[in-house]
């Protein structure tokens, strides 16, 4: 994380040759790391300018613009970049985060699925198709995608909050109750899952065991606060 001396190298690259699409996006990732954010727009931008066939350029240059809440200039670049190659996974993930930010959740759902078409094990599109359809209501869809993520990754916190959450939307109370101490027993400081599986022990008529898991929730909060 040099970034001033990375900086004199690729500036002495592109004296030699200014034709080299990579050495300007890399120039680009290092002025943000030296927190040049409008250098490194131009260097993405002259990566475009140098190779408008390349597709890592319009990948970057999207990439800092979703980061800057630029969702409708970011999807642009999505796509050129996707129509410069078709199976590169990261802007198809990314578009379709893009079209959750713009709620636009069907495209967002076709640029997921083509994600895991193309590689099954990308954990975090199953996730991210499981809050679409909790958003659109089909609890039972969001379920299937949240055993997806746990079956990848077995020891994910928010997969089992998340998937608990669901669960009580179906009624599936015990179910729900055996998720949120899984996410407990992974991450013993997570006091949202301690208040949920209070709800749920309220639900089940187990009234001591809810009064004690929110009295754990309001000693972690008063912990974290101070």
């Amino acid at each position: 994380k040099q970034w001033v001396k990375s900086l004199v190298d690729f500036d002495m690259v592109l004296r030699f040759t200014d034709k080299d699409a990579q050495t300007h996006i890399n120039r680009g990732i290092a002025l943000l790391g030296a927190r040049d954010t409008l250098g490194a727009h131009e260097s993405f931008d002259k990566a475009i300018r140098t190779n408008r066939d390349y597709t890592e350029g319009y990948n970057q240059k999207a990439m800092l613009l979703m980061a800057e809440g630029r969702n409708e200039e970011a999807l642009e670049m999505y796509n050129m970049a996707i129509k410069c190659d078709s199976s590169y996974l990261q802007p198809l993930f990314n578009r379709g985060i893009v079209f959750c930010n713009l709620e636009r959740y069907e495209e967002a759902t076709s640029d997921f699925e083509r994600v895991l078409e193309l590689n099954p094990y990308v954990t975090s599109a199953y996730f991210d198709l499981a809050i679409i359809h909790s958003i659109q209501g089909n609890f039972p869809r969001a379920l299937a995608m949240y055993d997806k993520v746990l079956e990848h990754a077995p020891e994910n916190v928010k997969g089992y909050y998340n998937r608990a959450g669901v669960l009580m939307e179906m009624d599936r109370d015990l179910e729900a109750l055996g998720d949120y101490s899984k996410a407990i027993e992974l991450y013993p400081d997570f006091a949202n899952a301690y208040l949920q599986r209070a709800v749920v022990k309220d639900k089940i008529h187990d009234s001591a065991g809810a009064k004690r898991d929110r009295a754990i929730a309001d000693r972690k909060i008063a912990e974290y606060e101070a």
